[in-house]
């Protein structure tokens, strides 16, 4: 009963965190194209279009790093998902 609730409790844990993810990496990307469509380049030096750039190269950067970690959850989940079939089907031979 308690490695049920437990079960429960730790799906609706992972449902809550993949969609946090989905949601900021939304919302990053929304940022960068807002930032990026009003965008126009200068000379890179000691101006405020120069901190702009750096702003939106960081915002891109962020976003780039959500989506590898949104990708590497899905196929870590896939691995886990394997091995664990895998070994139901091996407890089942025996």
């Amino acid at each position: 009963m308690t490695i049920e609730r437990s079960d429960r409790l730790y799906d609706t844990w992972r449902t809550s965190a993949e969609k946090f993810d989905y949601f900021v990496l939304g919302i990053l990307g929304a940022l960068c194209a807002y930032i990026a469509n009003g965008f126009q380049a200068e000379v890179v030096g000691s101006n405020p279009k120069t901190l702009e750039l750096l702003a939106l190269a960081a915002l891109f950067g962020s976003a780039l790093c959500g989506f590898f970690r949104v990708e590497s959850t899905i196929f870590l989940t896939s691995l886990n998902h394997k091995y664990l079939r895998a070994n139901e089907q091996r407890g089942l031979l025996t």
